[in-house]
C-alpha cells in the first residue's frame, strides 16, 4: 500500500507531507532508516520532489528527519521519531 511521509528539513525549519509512490513493505522501514534513504543526499531528492537533486547534499543523517510513514489505512510507522 502506498504511503506519505512526514519529513523535516532541520536546517530550514521546513515540514511536509510527501506522498510516496512506491507500496510499503517488509523492508521499506530499514530502507528509511538504515538502509539507502537513511542518507541526507536520497531524503534531499525526496523532500524537493526531485529524485537527483543532490544539491543539498552533505552525506550523512543530520539535515533531513523522516518523522514517520503514514499508510493509506491510518497505520503509522515511526521512523526517525518525534519532530523536534
Amino acid at each position: 500500500m502506498k504511503y506519505t511521509l512526514d519529513m523535516t528539513d532541520v536546517k530550514t525549519g521546513e515540514s511536509k507531507l510527501i506522498k510516496f509512490d512506491l507500496d510499503w513493505n517488509d523492508g521499506s522501514k530499514f530502507w528509511w532508516s538504515e538502509g539507502n534513504f537513511a542518507c541526507d543526499c536520497n531524503r534531499a531528492g525526496v523532500f524537493s520532489a526531485d529524485l537527483h537533486n543532490y544539491e543539498n547534499c552533505n552525506i550523512g543523517k543530520n539535515r533531513f528527519i523522516v518523522h514517520k510513514a503514514i499508510l493509506e489505512n491510518g497505520d503509522e510507522i515511526i521512523i526517525d521519531g518525534a519532530k523536534p
